[in-house]
């Protein structure tokens, strides 16, 4: 995916231990996919605070498909409230794709790189694989099940769920869009099959069924989120940063109970290939520099825009052919990058323009790789009362629907 772009700004050779000032801006995106793919290998990012973290994997995401965040909650929150569900799912969802060759983009902020992992041959053994025709023991299944993070109800809706009727046992796996019903005979998987969960239609036979962990706590967690990625290069983002949040986890644990036993110290974490990269303090001696400025957006304003591109060192990045018609029926002058930019951005005076430039920013809609909570695909099923995410507010209370006149 190497582009004009990288050739214009980052020809240099990534080494171990090199350390970058890069503005917090386009840039920096561009940086990160330009050593990911210089590389071909894992990468492992981290950030300072969950914020960095998801606002890093929103960029991120919008350029490949294989990116993760990998979250926790804040110490003192996890131990004297709750976990967050959410976060633990979207754990989840980098923990259950280890079994793939693919090369990762892995996001993490302070709270979670230190956090001690069960090794990752154990994790990937405690995925239960089932097979028609299959012998098993129904009463040591439910069991697997507990163990593993599922809950037992009376009727499956969400992911991680199960329910037993009879010789029926329904169980809703992770990453998948349907729960599977495993009939039995005796001792016997006789049929497996998805199902509407609402219906409770059969949508298809299986053959195999993979139901893979909701948890990522089996009592012997001595290992480091480093171990599941095939030898990453590590990116520590304003790692003086990290440390100082370091102390403070330190001086949490210190209030609260004094057992360090969850999680690793920084300094002690083995990191063997490391970039150091500073968006924040951007004094002192780094081996590359990389100062862009951000692109003031137009905000709808076509001519606004036209003048931006009409300039003699601005590139416009993008593959909407039909944005580009346009524009090059006003300006047939224009130079075109064929790759999409999130934003636009300067660097040594020569601009590299997004289409995104001309629209109105509004808030990015947050990527989440993972189904929780119970769908709905009638309204009646809601309830007074009930929690509810709207696509453009966030989360609210649902209070009834009324008709506007």
């Amino acid at each position: 995916m190497k582009n004009e772009i990288y050739k214009n700004i980052f020809n240099f050779n990534i080494e171990n231990d090199i350390k970058l000032s890069v503005s917090n801006n386009e840039i920096y995106n561009q940086l990160i996919l330009y050593i990911f793919f210089s590389l071909q290998s894992d990468l492992i990012i981290l950030v300072p605070t969950l914020s960095d973290a998801n606002k890093l994997f929103n960029n991120l995401k919008t350029y490949i498909s294989n990116v993760y965040i990998f979250p926790e909650d804040d110490y003192l929150t996890k131990k004297a409230i709750a976990s967050s569900d959410d976060l633990l799912f979207m754990r989840m969802n980098f923990l259950n794709s280890i079994d793939t060759n693919d090369k990762k983009i892995l996001i993490c902020h302070v709270n979670s790189f230190i956090k001690k992992l069960p090794a990752k041959s154990e994790y990937l053994s405690k995925s239960i694989k089932l097979s028609n025709g299959q012998i098993i023991d129904r009463s040591e299944f439910l069991k697997e099940l507990d163990s593993i993070g599922y809950k037992k109800e009376s009727l499956v809706t969400s992911v991680g769920e199960y329910a037993v009727r009879g010789f029926v046992i329904d169980v809703y796996p992770f990453q998948q869009d349907h729960p599977v019903r495993i009939d039995f005979f005796d001792n016997e998987i006789s049929n497996m099959s998805f199902f509407d969960e609402y219906s409770q239609r059969t949508i298809k036979d299986e053959e195999t069924i993979l139901i893979k962990p909701l948890i990522d706590n089996f009592n012997t967690n001595v290992n480091s989120i480093i171990e599941y990625l095939n030898k990453p290069f590590t990116i520590l983002q304003d790692y003086n940063q990290c440390q100082n949040i370091m102390k403070n986890i330190v001086d949490q644990i210190k209030y609260y109970d004094n057992d360090f036993s969850e999680i690793f110290f920084l300094n002690d974490m083995k990191i063997d290939k490391k970039i150091n990269i500073d968006l924040i303090d951007n004094t002192g001696n780094y081996d590359y520099v990389f100062a862009a400025k951000s692109i003031v957006n137009c905000k709808n304003d076509f001519d606004c825009f036209l003048n931006l591109i009409k300039d003699q060192s601005t590139y416009l990045c993008t593959t909407n052919v039909n944005f580009i018609e346009k524009v090059k029926k006003s300006y047939d002058k224009a130079k075109i990058i064929n790759f999409d930019l999130n934003s636009g951005f300067i660097y040594k005076d020569v601009t590299y323009l997004s289409d995104n430039d001309l629209i109105e920013k509004r808030e990015k809609d947050t990527f989440y790789n993972y189904k929780f909570g119970k769908k709905i695909k009638d309204i009646e099923k809601l309830n007074i009362g009930d929690y509810v995410v709207h696509k453009n507010h966030g989360i609210g209370i649902y209070r009834g629907v009324s008709t506007i006149t």
